[in-house]
């Protein structure tokens, strides 16, 4: 710029200087007389549309008509342009090779001394690659709205601060509210709030950082009922906000939350017996195993307690089975009352053996437990005329107590509460054994 302030401002200079940027543009022009006579293109002007100077001056605009605007619009450019002295808009050409395009035309009427309109000057650009941008974006857009419009989840897009911009019409069908009723709204004052678990991930919240997030949480509909609701929001970049894809997942938490109901009782199933209802051996020697480990990382006594009905084939074949099984269910009740009592869990060992965990038991607890156990059963007044022991069912305890060793397994433990228990039979039943580890 400073070469061109500081040229000699003659006639010759200042036209070779206006013929540079004439030739220099990128925009097409055209320079014609009153009668619309080409008198001048520049380069760019053949480049665009592929006529030379030559075969252009002397001619007019008509040379390169579409076919594709009317005699109307041509009367209202005429129209403004004389009115106004200048016209601009978008117009379709034909090219030399027979390419019809787009083009940006703008045109300004110049007057001489008199007033009077002595030529006409127009500069012009081809918009081809603009216009199929215009046109792969509107095919898109309304590729994205037939999608939206018709998707039978809810497609919205939501402003930074959680206003919902746009909702798609399945919010019709899916919450009952028409699109109208939710644009404007914080989509927060639509979830319902759960004291025991944050259903909305706080980074949604608080405007943190996320790219994608799929998360749950229950809608109250426009008609008092609640539905479950599964929505994947993907964050837009530039903090123009997010869009938003949400279905309604009620059906599947209702057949997920009939699952884990069955796999539940499956679990209870498989973790009790039968017959009395109590855990069962499975159970018990998970439980041992886990209540061993648990107090030899506290260095903590642990209690085992096992009982075994006295005389019981000898019940069955006096009372039969049927009788055998009701005194089964008997023991076992009040054996898992006892055991709730001393902070214990009871379990049914096999046949008419049971046994009972007692975690933090020192020798004097596991004792009275024991005996609590023996009590309780015997006063349960199960008539066996045939016992060695009285003339009610009875109970044999054997209990031993140990703080589990480094090296020392379960079995240790069980195997010292089993011999307490043959000791309680062969010192005569109905009676209590206490077994504790000799150390050296």
């Amino acid at each position: 710029m400073g070469e061109m302030v500081n040229m000699p401002l003659n006639q010759k200079h200042l036209y070779e200087w206006y013929r540079q940027i004439v030739e220099h543009t990128s925009q097409g022009m055209m320079v014609t007389d009153a009668d619309s006579r080409i008198l001048f293109v520049n380069q760019a002007f053949t480049t665009i549309t592929g006529y030379s100077k030559d075969e252009v001056l002397g001619k007019t605009p008509r040379l390169w008509r579409s076919g594709r605007h009317g005699e109307l619009f041509y009367a209202q450019l005429w129209e403004s342009l004389l009115r106004t002295g200048q016209w601009q808009g978008e117009t379709w050409n034909r090219k030399k090779d027979g390419t019809v395009y787009p083009q940006r035309l703008h045109i300004d009427a110049v007057k001489d001394e008199s007033g009077q309109i002595a030529n006409y000057v127009a500069l012009f650009s081809d918009i081809s690659e603009q216009k199929m941008i215009e046109c792969e974006l509107q095919q898109r857009e309304e590729q994205y709205r037939f999608i939206a419009e018709n998707c039978s989840d809810i497609i919205a897009t939501i402003s930074a601060d959680g206003t919902l911009v746009y909702v798609s019409p399945a919010c019709r069908y899916l919450l009952g509210y028409e699109p109208e009723e939710l644009l404007g709204r914080s989509v927060f004052e639509w979830i319902e709030r759960n004291e025991d678990q944050q259903l909305l991930p706080r980074s949604i919240e608080t405007g943190g950082a996320f790219h994608i997030l799929t998360f749950c949480f229950r809608f109250r509909k426009k008609d008092g009922t609640k539905s479950w609701l599964e929505t994947t929001v993907r964050k837009l970049g530039g903090g123009k906000g997010m869009i938003a894809v949400v279905r309604d997942i009620t059906l599947r938490k209702e057949a997920e939350e009939q699952l884990k109901k069955a796999n539940d009782l499956l679990q209870r199933m498989l973790s009790l017996d039968g017959l009395t209802g109590i855990a069962n051996r499975r159970s018990f020697d998970k439980l041992l195993a886990r209540e061993w480990e648990s107090a030899k990382q506290q260095n903590a006594p642990l209690a085992l307690i096992m009982i075994d009905i006295d005389a019981f084939k000898r019940f069955n074949d006096t009372y039969g089975h049927q009788c055998g099984d009701d005194c089964l269910r008997k023991v076992a009740l009040s054996l898992e009352q006892t055991a709730k009592q001393y902070g214990g869990a009871a379990a049914r060992y096999g046949g008419e053996e049971f046994a009972v965990i007692l975690p933090h038991a020192s020798p004097s607890k596991a004792a009275a437990a024991a005996e609590a156990i023996r009590l309780n059963i015997e006063g349960l007044a199960i008539p066996h005329r045939l016992s060695p022991a009285a003339n009610c069912v009875t109970v044999s305890v054997g209990a031993a107590v140990a703080i589990p060793q480094p090296n020392e397994h379960a079995e240790a433990l069980l195997s010292l509460a089993d011999q307490a228990l043959y000791r309680a039979k062969q010192n005569g039943r109905n009676r209590v054994e206490i077994a504790c580890p000799a150390r050296g």
